[in-house]
């Protein structure tokens, strides 16, 4: 889907609230569930499956 370029951490709980995503060419961001601002999309931690040297979506 793209590179991550950002980590966002709510400080006063440790919480990772999201990730921020480049979108790789062609991937039409209208397409997505989630907030996107300048090709940049915002996942939410609850959808990521797994880390395994790459974030893996649930979708």
């Amino acid at each position: 889907m793209g590179n991550v370029t950002e980590v966002h951490i709510n400080y006063s709980n440790g919480n990772v609230e999201f990730i921020c995503v480049k979108l790789a060419n062609g991937i039409n961001s209208d397409k997505l569930p989630w907030n996107v601002m300048d090709d940049v999309v915002q996942v939410p931690p609850s959808e990521i499956d797994r880390i395994e040297g790459s974030i893996y979506l649930r979708r």
